[in-house]
């Protein structure tokens, strides 16, 4: 699609509102949404000192863990369909966690195996 366009799965409310707008309405919205995160922000800040405060992000900490944790898990069981991608998933879990490997480096690297092994798989 062009940059004007949006994907014909988006809701008609959303792609009539997006499309041929040139980018107006998208930079509106992204500005207001910008303006109503520093707000709460700041609020947030404010609220800090509270224990109560504290203890709804700690909820929140983990709720976010536990949709991570779903994701991963899912993405792992497309992923992982063999020994070879077993081990290649096992090599990149220990590079990053064990040997602090920046995870850059890992996406790298695996971009060029998977480059050669899809290269390989078609000789």
């Amino acid at each position: 699609p062009t940059p004007t366009e949006l994907p014909t799965n988006f809701p008609p409310v959303i792609r009539d509102y997006f499309e041929n707008q040139n980018g107006t309405n998208g930079l509106l919205v992204g500005s207001v949404v910008l303006v109503l995160i520093i707000l709460i922000a700041a609020v947030l800040k404010g609220l800090s000192q509270y224990p109560i405060v504290g203890h709804i992000f700690a909820g929140v900490r983990l709720a976010v863990c536990a949709l991570i944790t779903a994701s991963v898990y899912k993405l792992f069981r497309k992923s992982v369909t063999n020994v070879t991608s077993f081990a290649l998933f096992l090599l990149a879990f220990v590079f990053v966690t064990v040997g602090g490997v920046s995870p850059v480096f890992i996406v790298l690297g695996a971009a060029i195996v998977g480059l050669a092994w899809g290269g390989l798989k078609k000789c």
